[in-house]
């Protein structure tokens, strides 16, 4: 189901997992309501290039959290849709940065997919 629902939507990310699909009201409006989760597996800190594993055997970046944020669909069956997507958030031990998971479909600091 989560794939047929993926490519209803026109997503081919392979690290969104969606989890629900309802309908609330949002905006005072009856809305289609995704929610998801999005959580790729780092390669590298994006700061300093220190990879996940150092070579004690140690993490070196770690999953920090999730970070909530309402992305913004076209209509769907004349119903406002949106997506409650969970970015997984990252720490680097060694330079001590955070930073979030980004997709392809939103850019970073927006909330209306890349297609609207």
């Amino acid at each position: 189901m989560n794939d047929s629902i993926k490519k209803m939507l026109r997503l081919i990310d392979k690290d969104l997992m969606i989890t629900e699909i309802s309908y609330e009201i949002f905006h005072k409006e009856k809305t289609l309501v995704i929610n998801a989760i999005l959580s790729p597996d780092p390669r590298t800190c994006r700061s300093c290039g220190s990879t996940v594993i150092d070579g004690n055997g140690k993490a070196t970046v770690v999953k920090n959290g999730k970070k909530e944020i309402i992305v913004h669909f076209e209509q769907y069956n004349h119903m406002p849709m949106v997506m409650r997507l969970k970015k997984q958030r990252y720490t680097c031990k060694n330079c001590r940065t955070h930073w979030t998971a980004q997709s392809y479909f939103v850019r970073p600091r927006h909330s209306i997919i890349e297609r609207v």
